[in-house]
């Protein structure tokens, strides 16, 4: 039911929106005078907005001129601004595997420069088109509900008011009533107060889609009833289609059936006039459903079969539309896997930078060590030399003066064997340290080949994590990709399924057809039941399988549980000539599902019934054992064989028993006659 609700006021929107792109304009001219490369990435990403309405495809080319300047000056902020408004270019333009693309990339831009801002407003987009395109509500509200909490004083009170619209409409469609009543009462006072009519009439409208989703008619009346009021004033067809077709259903739940009719034909004409195939739908199903209650088969009939055909071609359209989000989806998270791969390969390049350069910082230090002992060695030997000139002179004076200066040459022979002293020690200072600069080389050469080892080993380490990584990555998008299509399938194979039925019940209700023609009917109107049921199973187990079903726990009693399903089937047991045999002598009172017991039990009974001879017995009992309950059934069918005992609990097993519904039609006479003519089959 749920369905996209676009403005109201687009020509008003239109309006303003010329306005601001000419404001645009002047600002990119006077950023291009300026020469200011930052203003011009802005104002050509603001411009490119501006043209969304009038002129998508002029947005698109002022975004890409926004981004490569962006790109060029290295302006990350910008460049993931002018990628959402490309984005949101391209979905109005229908083309939403390249809406998704731009979303994609500047969500990307934004995480990688934490830029919230941008993330934010990436995120609110990326999930209005999962909503209104892709029918995924529950990745809408995940998207819409992380840019609120990333936006949240960061952005101006309308911007955050629109996002909260969004939630609530999320929140509506997920029957999280009063949640979705929360959100939409507090846009409904500020666009009030803002005197903003459009998005007051959104948010309006929204609160009774709500109520009506959840099946509270009578709080979702009073809010359609005043937005058709409106839409009436200012002849909006578009708000026209969407009450009226959710007036129809108050209507036909009220069993007010040509009020429920005249509201539904007013929707379909107003939907054709707005060309809104989602509000078409809903208003043929009604207009169906009230004509055939009128007993107007022939024009229930017509309408039915308009039904069928516009929904054969929505579900062709939503096929194509999410194979086509999904292939965007799977392209840009394995550019995504590349970028990831890339700087894996950057990091592990400067880890053996950072080791290099430790080494090399290590070889200088012990050079520069080595040379300033070198230096230090020369100056002592400056010194000595300088000291042997000293001492020359001074022998040649003491042989002039010998006789004169006896203490003199005694102070000069001591003088002499000081000397010789520092010789030697100088002499076993360098031997010392020739021997700890050969043991530093040796370590260095060490350390160099076990860096280089080290090094070596943690490449192949990254590189084995690295595909790791990728492979599990595959999976999971694998059996994401196939848990998706499998639920999309399901649910909508239940539009053609139920207007095959619509259809026959509708025959069924001609008073001139003839027995045989009616039982025909009738087969086809089980068979189609029956697909009804298994696409029910295929549903139940998608959901399993994504852990998505919830049990609504009650207290419950198993005999009222029991006798709804008995007299569910108490028309196929006498068409078999078959009889229930249940005789409770207790109320068993129980906590769970309700839904899920009956289906349960609905389908004990359902195969009881399809495996049991004609004529036979089937006993129900249920009975308490220790703390439990126990409800069981026994028919007087072939029974399991061993093979398939271990078959039973797969998903989807064909066994060997084979249904005895081929003689539900017959009468014992003509039973007993295939008997003996040996055609009886089981």
């Amino acid at each position: 039911m749920l369905c996209g609700f676009l403005v109201f006021g687009a020509a008003g929107q239109a309006t303003v929106l010329f306005a601001e792109a000419k404001t645009f304009e002047a600002k990119i001219a006077e950023a291009r005078k300026q020469g200011n490369d930052t203003l011009l990435v802005l104002a050509l990403a603001d411009c490119a907005y501006s043209h969304y309405l009038s002129n998508p495809k002029q947005g698109i080319a002022e975004a890409d001129e926004a981004i490569a300047l962006a790109e060029r000056v290295k302006f990350p902020r910008g460049a993931a601004k002018a990628f959402v408004y490309k984005g949101w270019c391209h979905y109005v333009l229908a083309e939403y595997a390249e809406a998704i693309r731009a979303y994609l990339q500047a969500e990307t831009l934004a995480e990688q420069n934490g830029d919230s801002s941008s993330l934010g407003l990436a995120l609110q987009y990326k999930a209005n088109l999962y909503r209104r395109v892709y029918k995924d509500v529950e990745r809408s509200f995940q998207d819409h509900a992380k840019a609120a909490r990333l936006l949240e004083g960061k952005v101006d009170s309308a911007d955050m008011m629109l996002l909260w619209q969004d939630l609530g409409i999320d929140e509506g469609a997920r029957l999280h009533t009063s949640e979705s009543v929360r959100y939409l009462e507090q846009t409904v006072r500020y666009f009030f107060e803002k005197r903003d009519t459009v998005n007051w009439l959104v948010s309006y409208a929204y609160i009774g889609e709500a109520y009506l989703l959840a099946e509270e008619y009578e709080q979702a009346r009073p809010y359609f009833e005043e937005v058709l009021r409106i839409a009436e004033k200012t002849n909006s067809f578009r708000a026209k289609a969407m009450t009226q077709s959710r007036l129809a259903r108050i209507y036909l739940s009220e069993r007010r059936y040509s009020e429920a009719a005249i509201s539904a034909k007013e929707a379909v004409e107003a939907s054709q006039l707005a060309g809104s195939k989602d509000f078409l739908v809903d208003s043929y199903g009604a207009l169906a459903e009230a004509l055939r209650a009128l007993q107007r088969f022939e024009e229930a009939s017509d309408y039915q079969v308009l039904l069928t055909n516009l929904q054969d071609s929505l579900f062709a359209d939503k096929m194509r539309n999410s194979l086509t989000v999904q292939q965007a989806n799977y392209e840009a998270e394995k550019a995504q896997s590349k970028i990831q791969d890339l700087e894996l390969q950057q990091q592990a390049q400067r880890r053996i930078g950072y080791a290099l350069a430790i080494v090399v910082i290590v070889v200088v230090l012990a050079a520069l060590r080595i040379w300033r002992s070198a230096r230090a060695e020369h100056r002592a030997l400056v010194q000595v030399e300088e000291k042997n000139r000293n001492i020359s002179q001074q022998r040649e004076e003491l042989e002039q003066l010998n006789a004169q200066l006896l203490t003199a040459n005694e102070e000069i022979q001591r003088q002499l064997t000081i000397q010789a002293e520092q010789s030697q020690q100088l002499e076993l200072s360098q031997t010392e340290i020739q021997a700890v600069s050969d043991d530093l080389q040796e370590a260095n050469l060490e350390l160099r080949a076990s860096n280089e080892l080290l090094a070596l080993e943690r490449e192949a380490l990254e590189r084995v994590n690295t595909e790791l990584a990728l492979k599990n990555t595959a999976l999971s998008e694998a059996e994401e990709f196939r848990l998706n299509m499998l639920s999309i399938v399901s649910h909508d194979l239940k539009n053609p399924i139920n207007s095959i039925s619509g259809l026959v019940s509708v025959l069924l209700d001609n008073p001139e057809l003839g027995e045989r023609e009616r039982e025909i009917l009738r087969y086809v109107h089980e068979s189609g039941e029956r697909m009804s049921a298994l696409v029910r199973d295929l549903l139940d187990t998608a959901a399993r399988s994504a852990g998505k079903i919830t049990l609504q726990l009650a207290p419950t009693e198993l005999k009222d549980i029991t006798a709804g399903v008995l007299a569910h089937h108490i028309h196929s047991a006498a068409r078999k000539k078959q009889q229930f045999i249940f005789n409770p002598h207790e109320e068993i009172w129980v906590t769970g599902d309700v839904r899920r017991l009956f289906q349960v039990f609905d389908n004990l009974v359902s195969n009881a019934l399809k495996y049991s001879p004609y004529g036979s017995s089937i006993w129900i009992g249920i009975g308490r054992k220790d703390s439990s309950a126990l409800w069981s059934v026994r028919d007087e069918g072939a029974g399991f064989t061993e093979e398939d005992k271990t078959k039973a609990f797969g998903f989807f097993q064909k066994l060997s028993a084979e249904p005895t519904g081929r003689l539900w039609n017959c009468t014992g006479e003509q039973f007993a006659s295939k008997a003996r003519r040996g055609k009886v089959q089981r």
